[in-house]
C-alpha cells in the first residue's frame, strides 16, 4: 500500500519491501488509489486493464529519504548519457512497482504516439536472492519483434534501453517483485 499525501501524490512510506519506507510518523495508511493504478492510456481515454498491466505503482518524490538519493543517481546518469550520446536528456522521472505474483507487463513501448519526451527508459531491480525459477523476467525485442533479451529481476540490476525502438514485456513470475521504472525525458 501506498500512503495517499494532502497533494495527491502517492507515497510509498510504510511500504514494506520498498526504500523509503519509514516506521515512525507514518501518515494513515490507505490502498494504492485509483489513479496510481496501473491504466493504459492518457487523458479521456485511460481506462484500467490489469490484464494488460498488473503492477502497483509509487512515484518517486524528493521528499522520500532513498528515494531522494535514487533521484540524485539518476541525475548523474542523465548528464553522463547527454555528455557520451547527446540526447537532450532535460529531466528524469520514476516510480517504484510492486508486481504481485502472477501479475504482467504486456509487451508496450514507453514512448507514447502523441508525445517524444520519453527518451531512455530505465527499470532497477530491486529483489535480493531472486531464484531464477521464480521467473519474472523482462524481455526486450527489437523493432521487428525478434528477441533481444530475456533478464531476469535480479536485484541491482539496472537495464536501460531506447522508450521508442524497444518493445518489452514483464512476464508472470511465482512471487512478488519490485523494481523502480523511469524515464530519461527530453522535455
Amino acid at each position: 500500500r501506498c500512503a495517499d499525501r494532502p497533494d495527491g501524490r502517492a507515497d510509498p512510506r510504510g511500504q514494506p519491501g520498498l526504500p523509503g519506507r519509514h516506521d515512525a510518523g507514518d501518515p494513515v495508511r490507505q490502498p494504492v488509489r485509483p489513479a496510481d493504478r496501473p491504466f493504459r492510456g492518457r487523458g479521456q481515454h485511460q481506462a484500467r486493464h490489469s490484464q494488460i498491466r498488473g503492477d502497483n505503482i509509487c512515484w518517486l518524490e524528493e521528499s522520500f529519504a532513498i528515494g531522494s538519493q535514487y533521484l540524485a543517481m539518476m541525475e548523474q546518469l542523465r548528464q553522463q548519457l547527454n555528455q557520451a550520446f547527446y540526447l537532450g536528456l532535460r529531466s528524469y522521472e520514476g516510480h517504484y512497482a510492486h508486481y504481485q505474483a502472477g501479475s504482467v507487463y504486456q509487451r508496450h513501448v514507453d514512448r507514447h504516439q502523441d508525445n517524444n519526451a520519453r527518451v531512455v527508459s530505465a527499470v532497477c531491480y530491486l529483489n535480493q536472492d531472486w531464484p531464477l525459477e521464480a521467473g519474472g523476467e523482462l524481455k526486450l525485442y527489437d523493432s521487428n519483434h525478434h528477441l533481444l533479451l530475456s533478464l531476469p529481476p535480479i536485484g541491482g540490476t539496472l537495464v536501460l534501453f531506447m522508450s521508442a525502438d524497444m518493445p518489452h514485456e514483464v512476464l508472470a513470475a511465482h512471487r512478488s517483485r519490485y523494481s523502480i521504472a523511469g524515464w530519461f525525458r527530453q522535455d
